[in-house]
């Protein structure tokens, strides 16, 4: 736009010269800027239109550079604070796996039992996750990139089911339960509490190696059956204490 406006006061100025050493006269000038005097103020308001559209430009190129900045920054400060949440989540995950490995030990106990036991254990109550920290979670979700952003709404969603659903087995456990085989109930529901643990340490862990920029995040949200093993293997799990949860594993994940 600015070349177009300089192009424009140039043309005028070369005309005015060559019109000035063609011999035209003050006063032949005086008269045709009189004549023409219409045709020169819209030229004027034209060429004033044109720095005004200029200068919007700019202030606009300037804001969306400063909004661009203000986000690099944003989410550079998200990312710095990941490694924490990340790691606050794989606590969470193997507080989760501790208590549900708890009742899958005392699923064959009497109820009185059970109910003893769960209330003598220091994680009785369901794990949590802080409420900044899934907050921190989603402003990430909300800045990242494409792939960033499904793993953690993958991981975000895993979470809030698996806090409902352990807070659900808890309390079948501490409870009466209208079943006729109730140990039976209590075991398949604290295996699968287990593996839902472990596939929330296998996503968090692959997501804290990419925030400290160590791996690249996989394609797949669903973690590989090695991630799987290796995280039941962290959370303290083996194949000799608990075969039937690594047999389930082996049978639902793809060793990818």
């Amino acid at each position: 736009m600015h070349l177009i406006l300089g192009g424009a006061l140039i043309g005028a100025l070369c005309s005015g010269l060559i019109a000035l050493a063609s011999g035209v006269t003050v006063e032949s000038l005086y008269c045709l800027v009189d004549q023409f005097q219409s045709l020169i103020a819209g030229f004027l308001a034209l060429i004033g239109a044109a720095i005004t559209v200029w200068i919007i430009s700019l202030q606009l190129q300037e804001s969306q550079r400063q909004f661009e900045i203000a986000k690099r920054d944003k989410v550079e400060a998200e990312k710095a604070a990941t490694p924490l949440i990340l790691s606050s989540l794989c606590d969470y995950a193997q507080n989760c796996a501790n208590l549900s490995s708890r009742i899958l030990d005392l699923s064959n106990q009497p109820h009185a039992q059970r109910l003893t036991s769960l209330a003598a254990t220091p994680i009785a109550d369901s794990p949590s996750i802080d409420k900044d920290d899934i907050q921190s979670i989603k402003k990430y979700i909300e800045f990242g990139n494409e792939g960033e952003r499904k793993h953690l709404k993958h991981l975000l969603n895993k979470v809030q089911v698996q806090i409902a659903r352990l807070r659900g087995t808890r309390g079948k456990a501490v409870g009466e339960l209208p079943h006729n085989k109730p140990h039976k109930l209590l075991q398949h529901e604290a295996n699968a509490r287990i593996l839902e643990a472990a596939e929330v340490y296998a996503i968090a862990g692959n997501f804290f190696e990419h925030a400290r920029e160590e791996g690249a995040l996989p394609d797949e949200t669903k973690p590989s059956l090695e991630n799987m093993l290796s995280s039941l293997r962290i959370l303290g799990l083996d194949e000799f204490t608990h075969p039937d949860i690594f047999k389930i594993a082996a049978g639902r994940y793809d060793n990818a």
